[in-house]
C-alpha cells in the first residue's frame, strides 16, 4: 500500500506542531488580513521566498499527477499560482479566513492563466473545515506561512493527514518561533 507523505522543515516546526498551540482570535486575523488583503503583496517579502521554497520541495516530492490540491491559508494565492504550472489540470482549493484574501488568490490565479472552473475558493477556518472534510480527497495539501495560526497544530496536522489519497503529500512551511513580532509591529504600524 502506498503512504503519504509530509514534508515539514525542520526542528522549530517540531516544537511548534507539538504543543497545544496558541489561543489565536481568528475573527481578529481574517479582518487584520482582509483589511490589508489588497495591498498584501507589496508588504510580504518574505512570503514569495517561501512559496518559491515550498514549491520546489513539493516538485522534488511529489512525483505524478495531482487531481486535487488544497491550499491551506492560501492567502493571496502566492504559493498556488507558484505550483498551479507544475500540475496545470488539478482542480485547487483554496482556504483561507479571510474572504478578502481569497478574491485576490483568485485574481492572481486566473492573471496567472488557471480558469475559473478549476478554482474552488472556501472561507473557512482550517482547523474546523478539515475536521469535517472526507478523507481521501486531496493529492496535494500545500500550506505556506499559515500554520502558526493554528490553535490545535498538532491535531490538525494528523487529521490534514488523513485528508490525502494513498501517494499523496502535505507539505507546509511555517514561520520560527519570535517571527511573529514583526508581524503584529506591522500591522500595529498599518492600522496607525
Amino acid at each position: 500500500m502506498e503512504q503519504s507523505q509530509t514534508i515539514g522543515a525542520g526542528r522549530a516546526n517540531d516544537q511548534m506542531l507539538s504543543g497545544a498551540g496558541a489561543r489565536v482570535d481568528k475573527q481578529l486575523v481574517a479582518r487584520r488580513f482582509g483589511r490589508h488583503a489588497a495591498e498584501y503583496d507589496v508588504y510580504a517579502e518574505v512570503q514569495p521566498l517561501m512559496a518559491a521554497g515550498l514549491t520546489e520541495r513539493v516538485r522534488r516530492h511529489h512525483q505524478g499527477l495531482a487531481g486535487r490540491i488544497l491550499d491551506i491559508g492560501c492567502g493571496t494565492g502566492g504559493l498556488a499560482a507558484s505550483l498551479w504550472p507544475h500540475y496545470p489540470a488539478a482542480e485547487l482549493t483554496l482556504l483561507d479566513l479571510a474572504s478578502a484574501m481569497l478574491r485576490q488568490a483568485e485574481q492572481k490565479l486566473r492573471r496567472h492563466g488557471c480558469p475559473g472552473s478549476q478554482l474552488r475558493a472556501v472561507a473557512a477556518d482550517a482547523e474546523a473545515w478539515a475536521a469535517d472534510q472526507p478523507e481521501g480527497g486531496y493529492d496535494l495539501i500545500v500550506s505556506s506561512a499559515a500554520f502558526q495560526w493554528f490553535n490545535t497544530p498538532a491535531a490538525t496536522l494528523r487529521r490534514l493527514v488523513q485528508l490525502l489519497r494513498p501517494g499523496g503529500l502535505l507539505a507546509f512551511a511555517t514561520f520560527l518561533p519570535g517571527t511573529l513580532r514583526e508581524l503584529h509591529a506591522a500591522f500595529r504600524q498599518a492600522d496607525a
